[in-house]
């Protein structure tokens, strides 16, 4: 159990790293490919290097984008950062069934005075 959770840590970390790694990295390639377009257009052959350096950082950016979901995640296996009391702590249940009662008084006194207002 502890080890499946400290994998789930592991996976979020890596998560995050693509989350930052596929928009810059395809901002990059961007401004590669323009920059290699630029090389081509003057009649420069080391244009087509930029053009392949770009389109091998996109690949890797699509490959990041694909296999972005983390399966531990998703199986509902949380990571051990995550398990703090704070964070998990139960609502009180009366406070929430309060606040129901209130909202429900609140919504029948709106229409009973919206049925006021058509009659």
């Amino acid at each position: 159990m502890k080890d499946e959770r400290l994998e789930a840590e592991k996976a979020e970390f890596i998560q995050s790293v693509k989350a930052l790694y596929i928009p810059f990295s395809l901002f990059l390639a961007c401004v590669i490919m323009a920059a290699g377009v630029f090389l081509i257009y003057n009649l420069e052959p080391t244009g087509w290097a930029f053009v392949a350096v770009s389109g091998a950082i996109m690949a890797s950016a699509f490959f990041a984008l694909i296999r972005f979901q983390n399966r531990l995640r998703a199986s509902g296996v949380l990571p051990i950062a995550a398990l703090d009391d704070e964070v998990l702590s139960p609502f009180e249940p009366d406070s929430i069934n309060s606040q129901h009662k209130e909202f429900k008084q609140f919504s029948n006194a709106a229409q009973s005075r919206e049925f006021e207002l058509k009659n």
